[in-house]
């Protein structure tokens, strides 16, 4: 009568070990890689709403001229994240093409956004009132 032996050998054992090693590892990385993803959405997400804001806060500035084109968010505690707005023509008669680009570290998110820029008023010579084109006339 033969004997058999029942259980897994010393080899047997040892490629196992390595295959659930090498799949461990993988699996490790994978949850590491949405980890830093995760912190790279989040960022990109509040940098674009830091850029919604500087737009808001730009609609609302009387002339875009004397706006603010640089400056951070230290009065929101993030003195690290910084903005830069560009002013440009776009063609149009007293419409401008504003873009808002916000930084922090080597992150970078912009939005751009064409804002009605009232004509500036003129003043007549011979009466001394002050007109603005397709407003009137406004008395002194």
């Amino acid at each position: 009568m033969a004997k058999t032996q029942k259980g897994f050998t010393l080899v047997e054992l040892i490629v196992t070990i390595f295959i659930v090693s090498v799949a461990l590892v993988a699996v490790m990385g994978g949850i590491r890689s949405l980890g830093v993803a995760d912190v790279k959405a989040h960022e990109a997400e509040l940098l674009q709403q830091f850029a919604a804001q500087k737009l808001a806060d730009l609609r609302t500035a009387a002339d875009l001229n004397n706006a603010e084109t640089s400056g951070n968010f230290s009065d929101q505690g993030y003195a690290g994240v910084t903005f830069q707005v560009t002013v440009q023509p776009s063609g149009t008669d007293n419409v401008d093409e504003v873009k808002v680009t916000v930084l922090h570290n080597n992150e970078a998110q912009s939005l751009t956004e064409l804002m009605f820029v009232p004509p500036a008023p003129t003043t007549s010579t011979t009466t001394g009132a002050t007109t603005t084109p397709g407003r009137g006339v406004k008395l002194r």
